[in-house]
């Protein structure tokens, strides 16, 4: 009953399923209806019951944050979930914002919404309008499986990834170099 009485308000106040606002205008998504959330829906039980058997030995054992990341996305902009209300101060239209995962990993409405205000952050407080290069930091497959069994070992990765473009930077430019990193 509660499930009818929230679409039956949100199909109210947000008139076409539309609501405009100052910076562009907020279409509802409908994440239970796109292909990795049916997947996901239909599947994942079964995946959890049956990874030791079939996937323990090649990936590693079910990391607990792996279940939560999941359940998160499952509840992600579903209004029986929790929401909020937007009135228009001026026109007094509304709609109902269902509350999101604000997860960075499986979620692509989340992930891709990080990554916008996560660019927009670095473009307008980070990065000086100085000349820059993008580097990207890649394993051979080889040795990939060490970094999926120890975790850990990533941090020192990363580390050793930017202690070898510093000491490069230095040797290269006769002035002194310190490359920022992020």
């Amino acid at each position: 009953m509660a499930d009818n009485y929230i679409t039956s308000t949100l199909q109210l106040c947000s008139g076409n399923a539309s609501f405009s606002t100052g910076q562009g205008e907020y279409r509802p998504r409908n994440p239970v209806s796109t292909p990795l959330y049916k997947i996901v829906e239909d599947y994942w039980e079964m995946f959890i019951n049956s990874y030791d058997d079939y996937f323990q030995e090649k990936y590693g054992f079910f990391r607990p944050v792996v279940k939560s990341e999941m359940e998160k996305y499952l509840n992600c902009g579903i209004l029986r979930n929790g929401f909020i209300r937007i009135r228009c101060p001026e026109c007094k239209e509304e709609y109902l914002l269902p509350f999101s995962c604000k997860d960075r990993c499986l979620c692509p409405s989340c992930t891709a919404k990080r990554s916008v205000l996560f660019a927009h952050f670095l473009s307008n407080e980070v990065i000086e309008p100085v000349p820059h290069r993008h580097l990207v930091f890649s394993l051979p497959k080889i040795i990939r499986p060490y970094f999926k069994f120890d975790r850990k070992l990533i941090t020192m990765l990363s580390r050793c990834a930017y202690e070898s473009v510093k000491e490069i930077c230095q040797t290269l430019f006769e002035k002194p170099v310190m490359p920022g990193m992020i």
